[in-house]
């Protein structure tokens, strides 16, 4: 807990470590993160966002859908709706978290609807996104099947979303993490 009472959410981007990603990549991304001008303001955010509440965690269908309606309270939902208005712009989804739509900038199912028409077996993949935004592309290709998804975003904001999706999924965890990192950082 920090001095006001919330929980201190500490962005661990060790666990990114894991399999092919290098140490040095690893540290850019967390100086990357740290330098961002709103950051305590987002760590504040992402303090209070309800934990372990998902019921389900619907990553297959065009819409991907984190809880339902009534895993939270009508107090609680008004609430977290004012949270993901701080969040914006969502340029890529849709999401429907808690039964709050977020309609995205960009109708992203309607791209993974062509990507799916190729015929691509996402069975066991690995995933490299690179300009991934919220992340919903990579979420998409998880529930297709992929096993590892590596998101590429500069965009703080991004990040942020991606880690507020994270935990408003919980239980549910999925196998795909994101860089705050320029294409041209990778080995």
């Amino acid at each position: 807990m920090d001095g006001r009472g919330a929980r201190t959410v500490t962005l661990d981007w060790s666990r990114i470590a894991a399999g092919s990603i290098r140490d040095d990549l690893v540290t850019l991304a967390g100086q990357r993160f740290a330098a961002h001008g709103r950051l305590d303001e987002w760590r504040d955010l992402l303090a209070t966002l309800p934990t372990d509440r998902a019921s389900t965690c619907e990553l297959a269908s065009d819409t991907i859908r984190i809880g339902r309606a009534d895993d939270l309270d009508p107090q609680e939902r008004r609430k977290l709706e004012g949270q993901l208005r701080q969040l914006i712009p969502w340029r890529k989804g849709p999401f429907d978290i808690f039964g709050i739509t977020v309609d995205a900038e960009w109708r992203s199912d309607w791209k993974w609807q062509r990507v799916m028409k190729a015929g691509i077996d996402w069975k066991g993949a690995r995933v490299c996104d690179v300009g991934c935004g919220s992340g919903y592309h990579l979420l998409r290709a998880v529930g297709a099947g992929a096993t590892c998804a590596v998101g590429v975003e500069p965009m703080t904001v991004f990040q942020v979303q991606f880690a507020a999706l994270e935990q408003l999924a919980r239980p549910h965890v999925w196998p795909a993490v994101m860089l705050p990192v320029r294409d041209d950082a990778l080995p």
